[in-house]
C-alpha cells in the first residue's frame, strides 16, 4: 500500500539521519510529500523541491532545485508529459478526485 511505502521511506530516512555511523550526506528523492515533515521532526533533515510554474495550460518544471517542501503532487501532469493517452489521464484524474 501507499502507507507501506511511506512508512519504509520514513524509517530509512530517519535511520540515515539518526544513526551516528550512517550520518553521511544523502539525497533522498521521493514522491511522498508527507515526508517533508521529517525536516521538523528529525534534526539534519532539509527539504528541497523542483521549482514548478503553474499555468493555465499546465505545469512547467523549471529544472531548478529550491529550498522547501511541497504538499502537491504532479503525477498526472508528469504522466501527460510522458505521453499517456487522454482517456487514461481522464480516468486517473477522476480516480484522484474520488480518493482525495
Amino acid at each position: 500500500s501507499t502507507y507501506d511505502g511511506i512508512s519504509i521511506a520514513w524509517a530509512v530516512a530517519e535511520h540515515l539521519l539518526t544513526t551516528p555511523q550512517k550520518q553521511a550526506k544523502t539525497l533522498f528523492a521521493t514522491h511522498y510529500w508527507e515526508l517533508t515533515r521529517l525536516e521538523k521532526e528529525v534534526p539534519g533533515a532539509i527539504n528541497y523541491q523542483v521549482a514548478v510554474q503553474e499555468t493555465a495550460q499546465g505545469i512547467v518544471f523549471m529544472r531548478k532545485i529550491v529550498p522547501g517542501g511541497t504538499d502537491k503532487s504532479y503525477g498526472i501532469h508528469v504522466a501527460k508529459l510522458a505521453g499517456l493517452p487522454p482517456k487514461a489521464l481522464k480516468r486517473a484524474q477522476d480516480m484522484l478526485e474520488q480518493l482525495d
